[in-house]
């Protein structure tokens, strides 16, 4: 498990948590305060001070702290992003506001969000975004199924429709929007399919939680990376997506992406790293691994030796990385740890300094051991 001498480095992993701070405009005086809010009712922002935000009936930032927890083999990557890789995210602590503005918003319903998939065809049915009670089916889903992206939900008469079929994995900003009207599905801003509308609506919907990567009960795993969430109460308009969309993909396109490297190399040696066990110990570890560079396949690198922090656990399970052998030849996938701001805030066993050599990260795809291999601490005596 374990090879090499290192130090061990300590620094907090982020979490994704609330503290709300800002208000929206909204009146709640005389003939406003009699009408519904329609509006947005969750929305992950990207923004570090305030990345998950909720809005209550009354159309106001609700300041009290919530969260997203997770589940399995899930992450967050830059700009808070969600990674799943076989495991999930789910809303906690806003089942009250999100169930009441749903029922408020009686028969209106939108979701946007970035979606990039892991495979332009997964076996089985994968739940990109779904809203559930604890214990309860989905009231509604935005699934993969196969190569089709599938919308799903609970009515006086159940709704399944299939908005596209995906053939790649090239990302995208995707809007759905449900009413009595008629369905609508928005691909990058643009309008691309219509369906019926919704038969009832949702006032006997009991309060749940948002999902992402998973179903409620776990049975329905989707590989990928989300981002810019957000939820509303109202079937958003074509000028309304549009201006949503648009926002989100500007703010995407100006960013700078990270310079990756594919390579093949040698592993000659590893840091020691904590074990998860206890209670004060961090629920994620990287180790610091040193490569003899054997081919470069794709970017650019010119060192002999490379230095890569690797994922050992995450969310206390071990990963296939964990058994790699020294004097073993394996093919990564790396940036440099500086520029992957939620990485580089997680526990990290290092090796002696080499001062020459900049210290990347592995980016993955990862894979978790099987259940019959993870580690376990050891007993008491």
């Amino acid at each position: 498990m374990e090879t090499g001498g290192g130090r061990i480095m300590r620094v907090c992993l982020t979490t994704l948590a609330l503290c709300a701070l800002c208000v929206l405009p909204y009146s709640a005086e005389g003939a406003e305060a009699k009408k519904p809010y329609r509006g947005r009712l969750l929305e992950i922002s990207g923004d570090e001070d305030d990345p998950v935000r909720v809005w209550g009936l009354n159309g106001k930032q609700v300041l009290a702290p919530y969260q997203l927890q997770r589940r399995g083999l899930a992450l967050l990557d830059g700009e808070y992003s969600l990674r799943l890789e076989g495991g999930s995210y789910f809303s906690e602590g806003a089942e009250e506001h999100l169930g009441g503005g749903l029922r408020a918003g009686k028969d209106q319903l939108s979701l946007s969000v970035y979606v990039y998939p892991a495979t332009f065809s997964q076996e089985g049915s994968g739940c990109i975004a779904g809203y559930a009670p604890k214990g309860g089916k989905p009231l509604f889903a935005l699934k993969q199924e196969k190569n089709a992206l599938v919308f799903t939900m609970a009515a006086a008469k159940p709704v399944r429709v299939t908005l596209a079929k995906l053939d790649s994995t090239k990302p995208f900003h995707l809007i759905v929007t449900a009413s009595e009207k008629e369905i609508v599905f928005y691909r990058n801003g643009k309008k691309t399919g219509a369906h019926p509308g919704l038969a009832g609506d949702f006032s006997t919907w009991k309060n749940g939680r948002l999902y992402f990567g998973n179903d409620e009960k776990g049975t329905c795993p989707w590989r990928g990376r989300i981002e810019k969430f957000a939820l509303y109460n109202q079937a958003l308009g074509a000028a309304q997506a549009g201006k949503v969309a648009s926002a989100a993909l500007k703010e995407i396109a100006d960013r700078q992406p990270p310079a990756r490297v594919e390579l093949v190399g040698t592993l000659l040696k590893r840091s020691k790293y904590r074990m998860p066990w206890g209670e004060n110990t961090y629920r994620d570890g990287l180790a610091e691994c040193e490569y003899r560079v054997k081919k470069v396949i794709r970017g650019e690198y010119k060192e002999k030796k490379i230095r890569v922090a690797e994922l050992m656990f995450v969310n206390r399970i071990f990963l296939t990385n964990s058994r790699r052998k020294v004097g073993g030849e394996y093919r990564l996938v790396v940036e440099e740890l500086d520029g992957n701001l939620r990485m580089s805030k997680v526990e990290r066993g290092l090796l002696e300094p080499d001062f020459d050599l900049v210290v990347h990260v592995e980016v993955g795809p990862f894979k978790a051991l099987p259940k019959g291999q993870q580690p376990k601490p050891k007993k008491e005596k």
